[in-house]
């Protein structure tokens, strides 16, 4: 039990690195040489290039070509006991096996220290002594797990091969400040800037302490899961007709199911299935009788407009018909759930055009009118209906006489009275 809290511990460090005591450097390669321990140290690339990592993340390690590639991390590295800790995959297997060193056989002669592939040396001012790994599982044509670490207490040097350890006991470590630390090659061997030693294959995860990591530590780094382990999502949408969704590169505008992958520069993937419903398109034909519109479509919400194409909202005209009250341009916002549209303009010119017979012309009377009213000057033949409108355009009245037509049960204010026959008269009542 104290072990596995103690991993979880030493994985919960690792997600704050910044606050790490004794992380001096950390180098993901995630789509470039920057330190993100907090120390600043941020790698001068030289010639290496980005490429896949150990999980196949584009853009997650470097790629080294064994010629003249190398990533220049500075000097200002001190310590005496420390770690390094990194995945690396050897291309050639003839090649060198320089990975992180700070070796300079010129003015710092058996001084500093040196991972390898396959193993860690230490110069104690008057030798290098160094461990190779002694683990025959390793291949290291694949991609490995190799830490190198050294303790001034113990003076033990340490090579770890995906977890499998070796050791040596070592003189005392001898530490330079001010020479610095290459990846990929060694800064320094034998003649005035000349460096060696370039590795060929690929590099990622280094890790840089200024302690000696325990066995538990190194465990912990070599089971780090994959930081960019694609993110599943899912999304339900509804959309009316004619309405489009973008997800990524990809626009749709019909139901379906539909999976996209949206890549960061880094690899790091996120799959987005969209469960996607689009609406049929809504019925928004409308049927003109005498100077009543009527929106064909039952069960809905509908608001009544004028003045179109400008559209000017009718106030209180929500029914499925509308009478009209004056000559225009008219259509409806016919709304169905989430979803509306807007019906065609149809133009109404026929208002206040007055039927006669014999020339004797309709009116009302009394007007304005207390309880009831009659209209005079119908054809009796052809009568069907009177319809008794409000402002909004709302028929609040329907009666088939013309005579005595009781408005005593109406608010006070201003109305129209249509007649329906053989022809429509539309006037005006004032009820009082």
């Amino acid at each position: 039990m104290k072990k596995t809290l103690f991993t979880l511990i030493f994985l919960m460090s690792l997600c704050n690195l910044k606050a790490q005591i004794g992380l001096i450097g950390k180098f993901p390669f995630s789509g470039n040489a920057n330190d993100v321990s907090g120390q600043g140290h941020n790698g001068i690339v030289n010639g290496a290039t980005l490429t896949a990592d150990r999980f196949g993340n584009a853009n997650s390690a470097y790629l080294f070509d064994g010629v003249n590639d190398y990533i220049d991390i500075g000097q200002g590295f001190s310590y005496s006991s420390h770690s390094f800790s990194c995945w690396a995959r050897k291309d050639d297997i003839n090649g060198n096996n320089q990975i992180v060193s700070k070796i300079n056989n010129g003015p710092f002669d058996t001084k500093n220290s040196e991972l390898s592939v396959d193993g860690f040396v230490v110069g104690t001012g008057n030798a290098w002594v160094g461990i190779n790994s002694q683990n025959p599982n390793v291949n290291f044509s694949n991609w490995s797990h190799i830490v190198g670490s050294y303790d001034v207490i113990s003076n033990k040097v340490k090579i770890y091969t995906d977890g499998v350890a070796d050791s040596i006991l070592a003189p005392t470590y001898f530490d330079v400040t001010n020479t610095n630390i290459f990846i990929g090659a060694r800064p320094f061997w034998g003649g005035a800037n000349a460096t060696a030693f370039y590795f060929k294959g690929a590099i990622d995860d280094l890790y840089m302490f200024d302690y000696s990591l325990s066995k538990n530590q190194v465990d912990s780094l070599f089971n780090l899961p994959n930081p960019c382990a694609p993110t599943n999502f899912s999304q339900t949408l509804t959309l009316c007709a004619g309405q489009t969704v973008t997800v990524g590169l990809n626009t749709y505008n019909s139901t379906g199911i539909y999976t996209d992958i949206l890549s960061k520069v880094n690899g790091c993937d996120s799959i987005i299935t969209t469960n996607l419903t689009v609406n049929a398109a809504i019925n928004v034909g409308t049927t003109l009788n005498g100077l009543t519109l009527s929106a064909n479509l039952a069960g809905a919400t509908y608001q009544w407009l004028n003045n179109c194409p400008n559209y000017t909202v009718i106030a209180g005209a929500t029914n499925q018909s509308y009478t009209v009250l004056a000559n225009g341009n008219y259509a409806v916002i016919v709304t169905v759930g989430n979803c509306s549209d807007t019906s065609l303009c149809t133009n109404i010119n026929t208002v206040g055009i007055e039927s006669t017979d014999n020339d004797i012309r309709i009116a009302a009377y009394p007007n304005p009118a207390n309880s009831v009213f009659t209209i005079s000057g119908i054809d009796a033949s052809a009568f069907k209906s009177v319809e008794i409108i409000d402002l909004s355009g709302a028929v609040v009245l329907r009666k088939n006489t013309y005579s005595d037509i009781d408005i005593s049960s109406l608010s006070n204010g201003f109305y129209f009275y249509k007649v329906i026959g053989s022809t429509t008269f539309t006037g005006k009542i004032i009820k009082q």
